[in-house]
């Protein structure tokens, strides 16, 4: 269900693993649901509530993720290369050993979210917010980016 009123049928018993690129979600409600080797790329999953939910090693290349609530989500080992979370929000999630190579993060809320192994080689993160997020020695960061600057935790792995 979509909060513009509009359902979206799926004729699979379970959303894991599925291939539903380019799919329109358009603020598509899936909190909480388990979505792990999901692949929505180029997909619209713009303004939808994700939040708490489980995107491991989900791949979400190219996908229109503006204003998306990722806040707690498990988005470990996913693929968010090319995406657009402009002002998405994920606090608290764990987007360890993800890839946002040229993700356009303007606006995004990355609080106390853990980064640990990340590439987050993406376009305008001095707009984004880092405060309190998580990195070690493998987060890759822009060249001349300095992370603790913006407020976020170096830790040992």
């Amino acid at each position: 269900h979509c909060q513009t009123d509009r359902d979206v049928t799926i004729n699979l018993d379970v959303l894991e693993n599925a291939v539903l690129d380019n799919l329109d979600l358009h603020r598509a409600i899936l909190e909480g649901i388990k979505l792990s080797g999901i692949r929505l790329r180029y997909a619209n999953l713009r303004g939808a509530l994700m939040c708490k939910s489980v995107l491991r090693n989900a791949d979400l290349t190219g996908a229109s993720l503006m204003t998306t609530d990722f806040r707690e989500a498990d988005l470990r080992n996913c693929n968010l290369r090319n995406t657009t979370p402009i002002y998405s929000d994920f606090s608290h999630a764990n987007l360890q050993n993800a890839d946002l190579s040229n993700a356009d993060v303007s606006g995004a809320i990355f609080n106390s979210s853990h980064l640990e192994g990340t590439i987050m080689l993406c376009s305008r993160l001095v707009e984004a917010s880092i405060q309190g997020a998580y990195f070690d020695k493998n987060t890759v960061w822009p060249i001349g980016f300095k992370p603790k600057r913006y407020g976020a935790i170096k830790v040992d792995t």
